[in-house]
């Protein structure tokens, strides 16, 4: 009885440190303020040259506009320092990029062009 609550309790400390170094690993890479300067007028442009960020569904939504304020929120949960709030954002960040090949490569198109690594995408992945 005594080892197998050891052992539990030694797998809970290492599952949390392993997110913890999961989430200090995924604010190395994420980069403060890249879509700062992604105004109206940068998303529409963007928008309209690359096919994969424009609109669909019935609510004339744009692709690029979720998946930035989505980074922007993973940006505030991280800032936050709430290991809930960072799983929850990354999820929700890695549900966006990763629906379709059209979301996937609206992020690569954005991402590029803002700085944030390709690596950041892997990393949002592993949360």
């Amino acid at each position: 009885m005594k080892k197998t609550a050891l052992f539990a309790f030694a797998g809970a400390m290492l599952l949390s440190g392993h997110a913890l170094a999961d989430a200090a690993s995924l604010k190395d890479s994420y980069v403060p303020g890249a879509f700062d300067s992604a105004d109206a007028d940068w998303r529409r442009i963007t928008a309209n040259r690359t096919d994969e960020c424009g609109e669909f569904g019935r609510n004339d939504n744009r692709r690029i506009d979720i998946l930035i304020s989505r980074y922007e929120a993973l940006g505030d949960a991280l800032e936050s320092g709430n290991a809930a709030a960072i799983d929850e954002a990354a999820e929700s960040l890695n549900e966006a990029v990763t629906a379709n090949s059209r979301f996937e490569k609206c992020w690569d198109t954005i991402a590029r062009k803002k700085g944030v690594s390709r690596g950041f995408k892997r990393e949002v992945e592993k949360m």
